[in-house]
């Protein structure tokens, strides 16, 4: 792999890679939530971090939203809780496109690093890697949390239409397979610089009709240049001219 671990390295995912969190405010201060009885549903990164967007998986925040509202109060955020100073704020409005699983977050005043997008395709065998939140909190003592992100890394097995989702939409197979709490988060590659290629989206199990026993279990990501191709409300206009300063993207008749 050719990512190269390092402090800077590590300090810009931590402040870049944030969870999604879904609970209660603090009885103390209804302006933050109570970390430590909320729960974590995924992975969420920046769009523009000057305009308070952040993207993660619509699954992930539609999973976020149902278990807020069955709590008094509850409110979904997205957190920066990896780094020395956590910053966790509330989503104020949202922006869903169920048909290639995502969700575009208002948090304003979340602050974070930008991170580079990279719009061209990934080929075969491209070494690919994501970091996330897949069972983040961990109890250590009655009262005392533990916080993790983990990161996973692997390869491009093959670049298609994602027929799992309504609007067939490019992605990609990974031979990692994404947990539980990793959807959301960028899929990254590394050269003189990270760069966000797609967003993972959950695991994808591939069988045989006629010997379901044999099977193989790989990881799904959406393509990033997806994301040139829709209109925002919450940006005024296309994602691709208002955010990235490119042209709008028109796919046309989607193919497997």
């Amino acid at each position: 792999m050719t990512v190269k671990p390092s402090p800077e390295l590590s300090d810009l995912i931590n402040a870049t890679h944030l969870a999604v969190i879904s609970g209660a405010p603090d009885p103390e201060n209804s302006r933050l939530l109570d970390l430590a009885r909320a729960e974590v549903f995924g992975t969420a990164f920046p769009i523009s971090p000057l305009l308070g967007l952040f993207g993660t998986a619509h699954h992930v925040y539609r999973d976020a939203a149902e278990y807020a509202a069955s709590k008094t109060n509850g409110r979904v955020a997205v957190g920066r809780i990896m780094t020395k100073n956590r910053q966790i704020v509330f989503v104020e409005d949202k922006e869903e496109y169920p048909a290639i699983d995502f969700a575009l977050l208002k948090c304003t005043g979340l602050k974070t690093p930008k991170l580079a997008f990279d719009f061209r395709p990934l080929d075969y065998l491209n070494e690919v890697f994501a970091c996330g939140f897949p069972f983040a909190i961990t109890t250590v003592q009655p009262d005392v949390y533990a916080y993790y992100l983990r990161a996973f890394a692997g390869h491009v097995v093959t670049r298609r239409g994602l027929t799992e989702l309504p609007a067939i939409p490019p992605g990609y197979e990974t031979t990692f397979v994404p947990p539980p709490g990793l959807s959301g988060a960028p899929l990254l590659t590394a050269g003189s610089h990270l760069a966000i290629r797609g967003i993972i989206l959950k695991e994808h199990v591939a069988e045989l009709a006629h010997a379901p026993e044999r099977k193989m279990n790989l990881g799904i990501a959406l393509d990033i240049g997806e994301l040139l191709t829709i209109d925002s409300r919450l940006v005024g206009g296309s994602l691709a001219r208002r955010i990235f300063e490119r042209d709008k993207v028109d796919r046309g008749e989607r193919t497997p």
